[in-house]
């Protein structure tokens, strides 16, 4: 995530702030090559921990902490096996 100008508020920097959490947690798994199940499953706990409707007091961080993890998502649950099995 580009990070928020240094004037921008406070609710930019903890939007920043979270995204970079949300990115860490996930290329921790990737890196550490966790399998799709295990992946998935956290996925699944991100999405459902900042879906917009569950946190009505910060919707708009929500918001795009939500489309952030949406927009990962196709590079977090990339099976290398499943490109290495594709082309045998």
């Amino acid at each position: 995530p580009a990070p928020p100008a240094l004037n921008a508020g406070l609710e930019d920097h903890a939007t920043f702030a979270i995204k970079s959490s949300v990115l860490k947690e996930m290329e921790a798994m990737v890196v550490k090559e966790a399998p799709l199940a295990q992946r998935k499953k956290a996925l699944r706990c991100l999405q459902m921990r900042w879906h917009p409707d569950k946190n009505l007091e910060k919707l708009e961080v929500a918001k795009s902490v939500f489309q952030f993890i949406e927009e990962t998502k196709p590079w977090f649950l990339h099976d290398a096996q499943d490109v290495v099995a594709a082309g045998s």
